[in-house]
C-alpha cells in the first residue's frame, strides 16, 4: 500500500513528506500528487479519493479565508462521504503557520529578533508574519525569503528553495504541534491511519 501526499505547492508537499516520515514512512512507500494549488486539489477529489479505496491519500490544504477546518471540509465534500484512507488535512490559516509554530527553528534561521506568535493558527496572515520576521534574518536569508516592494511584502525568489530545506533540516513536526491545533491533529490523524 502507498502513502499519496497531495499538496498546494512545493513547501506544503516538503511538510507533508516530513510527516509521513515521521511516522515511519520510507521514501519508496510515498508517491507525489498535487502541487498546482488548491483548485486543482479540489478538481481532481474524486480522483483522489478513488486513490484511497486501495491507498492511503494525505490531502494538505490552507484554509486560507475559509471561516474553519470543517466548513472547507464541509464545502469540498458537497455530500460525499470520505474514506479513512482519505486524510484532508488543513493548515489553519496558512502551511507557513505550522512552520512559525517551532520556535526554536525559527530562531535558528532568522535569529533573535522579532516577535514569534504564541499561538500561530490564530494569525490571519502567516506568510506576512514569516515574511516579517524575514526582515531581520541574516542578509542571505532575508534576500531569499522576503521581496520588500513599496507598498508590501512578497516571498523572495529562493523562498520555497530555502524553507523546504528548513523544513528537512531543523523543523520538528512534534515540537510545533505544541503551538498549533491544526498541526496536532494532522499528527494525530496520519499516526493513527498508520499501520506498519
Amino acid at each position: 500500500m502507498y502513502w499519496y501526499p497531495a499538496t498546494e505547492d512545493k513547501l506544503s508537499q516538503s511538510v507533508g513528506l516530513r510527516l509521513l516520515n515521521e511516522v515511519g514512512l520510507e521514501s519508496t512507500q510515498v508517491q507525489i500528487l498535487g502541487r498546482e494549488g488548491n483548485g486543482y486539489l479540489r478538481k481532481k477529489l474524486k480522483s483522489w479519493i478513488d486513490l484511497a479505496q486501495r491507498n492511503r491519500v494525505v490531502l494538505i490544504t490552507d484554509l486560507d479565508r475559509q471561516r474553519c477546518p470543517a466548513s472547507l471540509r464541509q464545502n469540498w465534500s458537497e455530500g460525499i462521504d470520505f474514506p479513512e484512507t482519505f486524510l484532508l488535512r488543513v493548515a489553519v490559516r496558512e502551511i507557513e503557520s505550522w512552520l512559525l509554530a517551532d520556535h526554536d527553528a525559527i530562531r535558528s534561521m532568522i535569529g533573535r529578533s522579532g516577535k514569534l506568535p504564541d499561538n500561530p493558527d490564530l494569525l490571519p496572515d502567516p506568510k506576512q508574519w514569516l515574511l516579517s520576521l524575514a526582515l531581520s534574518a541574516p542578509r542571505r536569508i532575508r534576500i531569499d525569503l522576503v521581496q520588500e516592494t513599496t507598498d508590501s511584502l512578497k516571498q523572495g525568489f529562493g523562498y520555497s528553495n530555502h524553507l523546504c530545506d528548513f523544513v528537512e533540516k531543523r523543523w520538528v513536526p512534534i515540537r510545533a504541534s505544541n503551538r498549533s491545533e491544526s498541526l496536532r491533529r494532522s499528527i494525530r490523524r496520519i499516526k493513527e491511519a498508520y499501520s506498519p
